[in-house]
């Protein structure tokens, strides 16, 4: 048996791809390869076996030497447990993690003094290096009250960088032997997710953008009430977050299956904030079932796909927009003059129909690939109204705890979307 095991792992380290079970070659190749293993370890049998239970053996054998060096892991991290716990990894089961690529610095016995050794050592540099610098930051100290203001400053420098690095030297001292430091905290950075299309703006025609704005605003003598802009986004109405708290020895957070029920929703407001408008949901269906004696606070459209186009923004600006600017210059004794900034895409133009009979009520295009830089709704509403929605909707199924979250999602129709919208809106 135990030449078999030797003819084994010499025959897998021929092949070290199916040893590891990466292997990209023809399963023919594959299938040829373990019968011709079949035959030679049952020359040397009993036992014999036939070559998928051979390929059994070596698959189990893996497994096995991977359990292993996890319990000598463990037992070397763990307080009180000691070399004596270990379990013993022969020179043949020593092969068999270097054929399949598993973690050689978990091989204990005859290493285990050895380590023992190298963190004696590392804990008898830190303590020596610790000693010298409070020797450093006590000589410092007393030099500090003769010296002139300028030395003093330098010393203080000196200082910090001196307890910074009896810092790290005491991380080192905490964690053990192989502990390194943080690159990231040692050169001051840090990772972020890359967000936004910042960079790819123009920024070269802002500045004639706004010269031009203020003309226009003197042209139709105009004020910051009535500089208006909108915007649109889209929104996953019944999709939950995708991160969350959890305890400290949990390794995952399982999630549910995401729900890609889409709106579109585009929010208006005067340059002050002080006339924020009905924000405009657009979605798929012209007349949804769940609106059945149901005054709706909002604007509502529907398309084929639930975005916006021409036809529908069009329909809003002459419907919806000049009415609701009109009473709101009537109740502030304003003039019934108003400009709209929108952004350059296809379902904007062409302005010229963008305005009103009596040409007081307008719209004006912000210069292309600006949005993100220069589009006041992209700066933070859309952003804030977006997080508010979905905090009301986690409040909403955290409200309803005998329900299943399934259930009470499925249930979230198109109006409950609405109402939690407004309150986000008006907030």
């Amino acid at each position: 048996m135990a030449e078999q095991y030797e003819k084994l792992c010499d025959m897998m380290a021929t092949k070290r791809d199916i040893a590891q079970g990466f292997q990209k070659r023809p399963k023919e190749e594959v299938q040829e390869f373990w019968e011709e293993v079949a035959r030679n370890l049952n020359a040397f049998g009993p036992p014999t076996k036939d070559s998928n239970t051979w390929r059994k053996v070596w698959i189990d054998w893996k497994y096995y030497m991977k359990r292993k060096l996890s319990h000598n892991k463990k037992e070397r991290m763990s307080t009180g447990g000691g070399p004596c716990r270990l379990q013993r990894i022969s020179p043949l089961d020593e092969k068999v993690i270097a054929l399949t690529g598993l973690e050689t610095d978990d091989i204990p016995s005859t290493k285990t003094k050895k380590f023992n050794e190298a963190a004696f050592g590392k804990m008898e540099e830190v303590t020596s290096y610790l000693r010298h610098m409070n020797r450093s930051l006590e000589t410092l100290a007393e030099t500090a009250v003769k010296q002139p203001e300028e030395q003093k400053r330098h010393n203080r420098i000196k200082e910090e960088l001196v307890k910074e690095k009896v810092e790290i030297k005491m991380q080192m001292l905490r964690l053990g032997p192989n502990y390194k430091p943080d690159s990231k905290k040692i050169f001051g950075i840090r990772h972020l997710k890359i967000c936004g299309e910042i960079l790819s703006s123009d920024k070269s025609g802002i500045t004639s953008f706004i010269h031009n704005l203020r003309a226009k605003m003197n042209e139709m003598e105009i004020s910051d009430m009535q500089l208006y802009n909108a915007d649109e986004s889209g929104l996953f109405y019944r999709f939950l977050p995708d991160k969350t708290f959890v305890a400290a020895n949990e390794k995952t957070a399982p999630g549910r299956k995401i729900a890609k029920d889409r709106i579109t929703f585009m929010l208006c407001a005067n340059a002050n904030g002080s006339h924020k408008l009905k924000p405009l949901i657009i979605g798929k269906s012209a007349n949804p079932r769940c609106f059945k004696g149901f005054e709706n606070p909002l604007e509502y459209a529907n398309s084929q796909k639930s975005w916006k186009n021409s036809e529908l923004f069009f329909r809003w600006f002459h419907h919806s927009f000049i009415k609701q600017v009109g009473q709101f210059s009537a109740e502030n004794n304003l003039p019934p003059r108003a400009l709209l900034l929108i952004d350059n895409c296809t379902a904007h133009k062409p302005t010229d129909k963008l305005q009103s009979d009596d040409r007081n009520i307008a719209a004006m295009l912000l210069p292309p690939n600006v949005t993100a830089v220069f589009q006041p709704m992209d700066q933070n509403p859309i952003r804030l109204v977006k997080l508010e929605y979905r905090a009301k909707l986690l409040w909403n199924i955290v409200a309803q705890e005998n329900i299943p979250v399934e259930n009470i999602l499925k249930g979230h129709s198109i109006r409950d979307t609405i109402l939690l919208l407004k309150l986000a809106w008006d907030e």
